[in-house]
């Protein structure tokens, strides 16, 4: 067998909006969100291999499970034993995306894997079948196969694509872990308000970015803050450095801030990296093109 190797880069997101009903049963969530990528990634190497079997290396050891409960290997082993691939691969990791941080590495590293095992191992599958495995793995994966910003409803697996908006943010995060599934039983402790998601759409694309500020919105991080109170200040210091707005993505920990350039943005990290040296830093942009 020829052996083929890829390299892809695997995208972080950010939830402009993001509603989430309470849970009756315990089980899945249904939520309506705004998400988009940005330009923070990890670094996925795929390559075939002789041997039927699927390896895996992280390269700075920052997955933080055990092998076999890596959303990377189960994809590779769902979508291995659905359609019966008879050759093996070696998957390998460069880890730039904080873990539990509220920025969907994991489920980005799943959707990446599935997209390119598809072309390593040539599988014929349809745009809806590789959505219900993507499904199967996590609620952020379908959002990852191939969009770049858009509405995401029901668990995240019905999406609608949005032209994305070009815009500068930098990413706060305090190195501390907050695990998705305590936020969501933090969330389900009481009711928790809603929003319409129409204001947010109103404005996403203009160009005035004052008027996004009182339109963003996060209600899981209510119960992001609950268990982790510093992020209100961090979200207000970011604001008095000079941000336009400043918010908690998904289940948090990370504040992301709105700036209004390149140079604002340079500031506003440039200040935060003075006052909390060993917390990570990131100016980054959302992602306009097809990574």
């Amino acid at each position: 067998m020829l052996n083929k190797s890829i390299k892809i880069l695997s995208p972080a997101k950010i939830n402009w909006f993001l509603n989430v009903e309470n849970s009756k049963t315990g089980g899945y969530h249904q939520l309506q969100t705004f998400m988009q990528k940005i330009s923070l990634y990890d670094i996925i190497y795929i390559e075939s291999i002789d041997e039927n079997i699927i390896n895996f290396y992280d390269y700075n050891n920052k997955c933080h499970c055990p092998v076999e409960k890596n959303i990377i290997v189960r994809a590779a082993h769902k979508l291995k034993n659905i359609f019966n691939v008879g050759s093996g691969v070696f998957i390998s990791i460069e880890k730039n995306i904080p873990v539990c941080a509220g920025l969907g590495g994991g489920s980005s590293n799943a959707a990446t894997v599935l997209n390119g095992l598809v072309k390593i191992w040539e599988i014929k599958i349809s745009d809806i079948e590789l959505n219900e495995i993507a499904a199967s793995l996590g609620a952020d994966v379908p959002f990852f196969l191939k969009t770049t910003a858009g509405i995401c409803e029901g668990i995240g697996e019905r999406i609608k694509s949005v032209t994305p908006g070009n815009y500068n943010i930098v990413l706060w995060n305090p190195n501390n872990k907050l695990s998705t599934a305590e936020v969501y039983k933090e969330f389900d402790k009481k009711e928790r308000e809603q929003k319409n998601i129409r204001s947010f759409l109103d404005t996403y694309s203009l160009d005035d970015l004052s008027k996004k500020s009182n339109v963003i919105w996060n209600n899981l991080a209510l119960a992001a803050e609950e268990l982790y109170p510093e992020l209100i200040q961090m979200r207000q210091s970011c604001l008095e450095i000079g941000a336009v707005a400043s918010w908690v993505s998904g289940s948090g920990p990370t504040v992301v801030s709105l700036c209004d350039n390149v140079v604002s943005a340079k500031k506003l990290a440039d200040e935060l990296r003075r006052k909390h040296p060993g917390d990570f830093i990131c100016e980054c942009k959302t992602i306009i093109g097809n990574r």
